[in-house]
């Protein structure tokens, strides 16, 4: 079996390795040539090679935003994009930052896939909207091109194969909203990623949002002219979810459980909660859950 490290995470593999006195000569004591070759270090500083695809600002409401897809052709360490991001976001004057960050130019335009990592820091706290200064990264495995997926869809063990537990806790989600503003409350464990879809509602950053102390919100620009409409929440699949949520929900989902989870296929498991809304003498209404 081999086991692909993303090279972002081997400079932390290896360190760790050599905490535990795993070295190459007692790993590969007798066939050093089955040790993988080393990848060469992008030639330049992190700032001067990369660039930035495309950005969004957003200087209306009570707090400023700013999103960016960046792509780093070349290879770094996940520390050095890491305090990148910081710098980046910092030398801004807005109070939110969103940064996606991809290998290269082709996957920073595909937004959501093969990213590397993604950063969202909150400069200020804003207490009136329960918003408090913070940093969140989420590592990604933006190595694996998800077209491999699509191309090779028999290579691919599809599928529940952990039992559900017996304990699992029962997933509920409720959801109000305004002209600006989704905000999920819900029971799904701490960093959880979500993701917003529909057809007729904009995400204005980004449309994956991570649930925090039981709530998530994400920032929308619903038309003027809607009345009414549909929008759906999806847990996305384990592989594209962080180690924290993963140790609590379990790595196939055991530890959670309702009927809005898909077992079966492909991409699973997953869990998917549709919703209408309607706007009665201005206020936006939203309709409990329901499952398809």
């Amino acid at each position: 079996m081999t086991i692909a490290i993303p090279f972002e995470y081997k400079a932390k593999l290896r360190r760790e390795l050599s905490d535990r006195n795993y070295t190459p000569d007692k790993m590969f004591a007798d066939d050093r040539s089955r040790e993988f070759p080393r990848f060469e270090k992008a030639k330049g500083s992190l700032q001067s090679i990369s660039e930035i695809v495309d950005s969004n600002i957003n200087r209306k409401g009570l707090y400023s935003k700013y999103g960016a897809h960046i792509a780093l052709n070349g290879l770094f360490t996940v520390g050095e994009i890491t305090e990148y991001a910081r710098r980046f976001a910092y030398s801004r004057a807005e109070d939110r930052v969103w940064l996606w960050f991809a290998r290269d130019r082709v996957n920073a335009l595909q937004h959501r896939n093969n990213l590397v990592l993604t950063a969202d820091i909150m400069k200020k706290s804003f207490p009136s909207l329960d918003l408090l200064a913070d940093e969140s990264f989420l590592y990604h495995d933006g190595y694996v091109p998800i077209s491999n997926y699509y191309s090779n869809p028999n290579n691919i063990r599809s599928g529940q194969k952990i039992p559900v537990s017996k304990k699992a806790r029962y997933i509920k989600m409720s959801v109000t909203m305004t002209s600006s503003r989704i905000t999920i409350k819900t029971n799904l464990f701490n960093d959880a990623k979500l993701f917003f879809s529909s057809d007729q509602i904009k995400a204005l950053y980004s449309d994956e949002f991570v649930v925090h102390q039981g709530r998530a919100d994400l920032d929308i620009r619903v038309p003027l002219e809607l009345s009414k409409g549909n929008f759906l929440i999806v847990l996305t699949y384990p592989s594209t979810q962080t180690r924290a949520f993963l140790a609590k929900s379990g790595i196939q989902y055991e530890n959670i459980d309702s009927p809005a989870f898909k077992r079966t296929g492909l991409f699973s498991p997953t869990a998917e909660w549709h919703f209408s809304y309607a706007v009665l003498a201005g206020e936006f209404q939203v309709g409990a859950e329901s499952i398809t």
